[in-house]
């Protein structure tokens, strides 16, 4: 079991990354509403919302402090509670990640591919249709298996954020490596070595 005070210490992170995945789609809202300032293109002009929109407009920050925190609570769900380095079931773990993530999102990615095949012809070529169209089967194929963020001809099709999932997805499988490699071997050659890899 979870030693006394770690639920609540565990509770606080998760919120932590709950305020962050937050401001990300309020991020993501504004770019919605005025894609001309977040792309820096012509048509920005300076309004009222524009202003009230500023604010939001660091979710780079927040996908980075959210990832980070993530890492955090993988490795306390990767080893065991106790303390002792020992990792957990590999199996269960992957099954865990897989039952969070893959259902909402292919619901997200039907979702997305309804709505942007809806959009009309004519604003093929307006933001930010135009970063999401065309769909091909090609970027539809590394949608469906979570690789598109390792093309910039995929990454931002279908929908544009769904980007950073797939990264997710694969930090899901690097991670327990990683883990196990640093428990072996010194933490240090083990971190440098990865930065090195990216």
């Amino acid at each position: 079991g979870m030693q006394d005070g770690s639920r609540p210490r565990l509770a606080f992170i998760e919120g932590i990354r709950g305020v962050a995945a937050l401001y990300v789609v309020l991020q993501h809202f504004c770019t919605l509403v005025d894609p001309h300032f977040v792309f820096m293109r012509p048509g920005y002009r300076d309004t009222l919302v524009g202003r009230l929109m500023a604010p939001f407009w660091y979710g780079h920050f927040a996908v980075a402090a959210f990832i980070v925190v993530s890492g955090f609570c993988l490795q306390w769900s990767l080893f065991a509670r106790g303390g002792d380095g020992r990792v957990r079931e590999l199996g269960e773990f992957f099954k865990r990640r897989c039952r969070r993530i893959l259902p909402p999102y292919y619901a997200c990615l039907a979702v997305s591919l309804f709505v942007i095949l809806q959009v009309p012809r004519e604003l093929h070529r307006v933001l930010p249709w135009s970063q999401y169209l065309p769909v091909t089967t090609e970027n539809l194929v590394a949608h469906l298996f979570m690789v598109h963020n390792l093309s910039r001809d995929w990454m931002y099709k279908i929908n544009g954020v769904l980007w950073s999932i797939s990264i997710e997805f694969q930090l899901y499988f690097l991670f327990p490596l990683i883990s196990a490699a640093a428990v072996k071997w010194r933490e240090f050659w083990v971190v440098l070595a990865s930065a090195c890899a990216v």
